[in-house]
């Protein structure tokens, strides 16, 4: 069984419904919407710039660099600068309030909103609502934080077929947690989910606004979670999308991932088998899945090297996670699956499908590479 191939939540546990509300007031947050001390981050004036990111060029986005305490605990301390960008109402006269999302990770870059926000954005909305953006302390824009020098971009991936592959996992991460806060322990243990939290309702009070509506997914739903829990007043409209069980974060939510990938990989296996003309994969669900199965096999012991990235028994089951998740996916993974089979004992190579499809898992997805301690 590939019980170590990961797979997120699919759970959708809300819908959007952000244009059937009354209007907001669009009025500075009262006094005692601050919290003490708080005065002069909560009333700071942003300074608008372009973003030079081109879907919210074209959608007439702007960005800006908002001050934040590093510590909240230490307000007279040392400050740091979140990033967010904006894309006003196209309705100013029906405008609503701000929808500020999340993409998850955590560590993933939530600047480009219209890109996070494309599938469940409508015109509606669009119209109502100034869509914001923001990447979390420590991540893309947000504080220009030393990096921390990680051997791979992801530290979410299998731990390998025998017991060697998980102690090389063990002792990897060890040095790569501790890679990070060699640098500025100071502001590593500051990159923690309730600041991220403390952050949003900062860029809350600087718009002037009373709530915000927020839209996220995966990570981004126990981050949205939280929120509403330390502020509870300033919450609007919630959207959480493949929600996270507050109870099983973060080492029970990744053995949950374990029968949920076995339960989709048979499900993906069941729909390429009758396609076997096509992907040459097996002609029976079960074939299918022996055919994977020995693939991962293989790479353990010769990894396939794509456009000089080695795909072992690391990574595999990782580029299977990412796209075991989505039905919509299926054809892109067999053909992915097809090509690797075909590179698998042979020279490095080229994967055309992979690197249309998928580049970046295989070459390591940006995000966590400055946070080790983003989890609390």
């Amino acid at each position: 069984m590939l019980v170590r191939v990961f797979r997120r939540s699919v759970a959708v546990v809300a819908v959007s419904v952000l244009a059937a509300v009354p209007v907001y007031s669009n009025a500075a947050p009262a006094d005692d919407a601050r919290p003490v001390g708080m005065d002069r981050f909560y009333g700071q004036q942003l300074q608008w710039h372009p973003c030079d990111i081109a879907n919210l060029d074209k959608a007439g986005g702007e960005c800006a660099d908002v001050l934040v305490p590093l510590d909240y605990g230490r307000l007279d301390g040392r400050t740091m600068t979140v990033a967010i960008s904006r894309v006003k109402a196209t309705d100013p006269a029906r405008r609503q309030g701000i929808l500020l999302a999340n993409p998850g990770g955590p560590g993933g870059e939530g600047l480009d909103s219209i890109d996070l926000l494309g599938d469940v954005l409508t015109p509606e909305v669009m119209a109502t609502h100034d869509l914001i953006g923001m990447d979390p302390r420590g991540v893309g824009e947000s504080g220009k934080s030393p990096r921390c020098g990680w051997p791979v971009g992801e530290m979410i991936r299998s731990a390998g077929l025998d017991p060697l592959g998980f102690v090389h996992d063990t002792v990897q991460s060890a040095g790569m947690a501790a890679g990070c806060l060699i640098h500025d322990p100071e502001a590593m243990r500051q990159f923690t989910t309730r600041n991220t939290a403390r952050d949003m309702d900062v860029v809350r009070g600087v718009l002037g606004e009373q709530t915000i509506d927020y839209f996220g997914l995966s990570y981004g739903t126990y981050l949205g979670a939280v929120f509403t829990q330390m502020f509870p007043d300033r919450s609007g409209r919630i959207v959480l999308d493949s929600a996270i069980d507050p109870d099983r974060y973060w080492e029970g939510l990744v053995q949950d991932w374990g029968p949920a990938n076995e339960r989709a990989l048979d499900d993906w296996a069941t729909w390429v088998a009758p396609k076997d003309d096509t992907y040459r994969l097996g002609a029976t669900p079960q074939q299918v899945r022996a055919t994977v199965e020995s693939l991962v096999r293989s790479v353990a012991w010769q990894p396939i090297v794509v456009d000089g990235f080695a795909i072992d028994d690391h990574w595999l089951p990782f580029v299977l996670h990412g796209m075991l998740m989505n039905f919509r996916l299926n054809e892109k993974l067999a053909a992915v699956v097809r090509e690797l089979a075909d590179a698998a004992g042979g020279p490095p190579t080229t994967a055309r499908a992979l690197a249309q499809s998928h580049r970046g898992i295989v070459a390591g997805r940006r995000g966590l590479e400055v946070g080790a301690d983003r989890l609390r």
